[in-house]
Order: structure tokens, then C-alpha cells, then sequence
């Protein structure tokens, strides 16, 4: 009887097991959802990244959350000033004890100060990143992005991606007499 056959079968299947395995996967316990991103002239040629982030509830170390729960209506608004976006990214990842996601950011918040000055290099930044979508609104505010944040408190909405979904498509949904 020929052993080779059996043997190679029983060391693909090792491997087929072996190599499966989700070692370098992140969770979404690991991960943070930046709903909105703020960009604003920094210091010293430096630009200074906010990201809003939405607190869901039970989000306490240890408790689990509430049935139907969904988010509080508190956000968490982190900024740093940075070299470009890609740094920004990298210190808040340092900061923060999850990754940032970009792949729910509804809003891209730029100030009129910034903008004035030319935004196009920020612009391919983040449409180059794989985690922004396409369909992510740009919105140039007249004061900075991080007071943007502080002053957007979503009303009659407990979810603040979905007030700013709702805040920039209500043109599409009301008729002006």
C-alpha cells in the first residue's frame, strides 16, 4: 500500500487549518468609527485633525449594552495638529486605545481659513484613502472645525451620523413654496 497519498493529504489539511486562522484580524471592539472629519490650519505649518467619534451606549469598561440601545447623545471630538492627515491618523491611533475607521465619516469639515489657502492636497489625501467613501459631504465652515463639532447637537436625532445625513440631503426632501 502507498503512503504518499495519505501523507500528503493529512499535511494539506495541517496547513489548511494552520493557515486559516484570524491571527491579525481587528474587531469592532478595537475599532473607533470617526463619524466626521474637521481639518483647520494649525500652528507652524501644521494642520490640526479633529475627528468627531459617536460614544455608543454601554460603552463603559465592563458593561454590556442596553437592548435597542444604539448611541448616547454624547460625541467624543479628538484633535491633534499634524504635519498632513496621514500623520493626524497616526497620533490619534497612538491616543486613542482603538484604530480609527474612516469608513463612516458622513462629513469632511474644513475651515474657511484653510481653504482660502488651497485644499486640493488634502482633498486626494483622503480621496486616496480607501476607508473614506465617495459619497462623504464637504462642508467649508466660516469658524474652525473643531467649534463645528462642539456646536452640531443633533435635535429630534440620537444619532449623530444620521443628523448630518438628514442636516445635508433635507434639501432633497423639502419644497420651497
Amino acid at each position: 500500500m502507498n503512503k504518499k497519498p495519505y501523507a500528503l493529504i493529512l499535511i494539506i489539511l495541517i496547513f489548511a487549518t494552520i493557515l486559516t486562522g484570524c491571527y491579525d484580524s481587528i474587531g469592532i471592539e478595537h475599532t473607533a468609527y470617526a463619524i466626521a472629519i474637521g481639518i483647520d490650519k494649525g500652528t507652524d505649518d501644521n494642520i490640526r485633525l479633529s475627528l468627531q467619534f459617536t460614544v455608543p451606549d454601554g460603552a463603559a469598561p465592563g458593561e454590556p449594552p442596553e437592548p435597542g440601545g444604539g448611541q448616547s447623545d454624547s460625541a467624543e471630538v479628538v484633535s491633534v495638529e499634524a504635519p498632513n492627515i496621514d500623520s493626524g491618523i497616526s497620533l490619534i491611533n497612538s491616543l486613542i486605545s482603538k484604530r480609527v475607521n474612516l469608513s463612516h465619516a458622513r462629513v469632511i469639515v474644513i475651515s474657511q481659513e484653510l481653504a482660502v489657502g488651497g485644499i486640493s492636497e488634502h482633498i486626494y489625501t483622503l480621496a486616496n484613502n480607501i476607508q473614506v467613501r465617495p459619497n462623504t459631504n464637504i462642508i467649508i465652515s466660516r469658524g474652525n472645525a473643531f467649534d463645528f463639532f462642539e456646536n452640531a447637537k443633533p435635535t429630534l436625532e440620537s444619532l449623530s451620523a444620521r443628523y448630518y445625513d438628514i442636516i445635508l440631503n433635507s434639501s432633497r426632501y423639502t419644497r420651497s413654496f
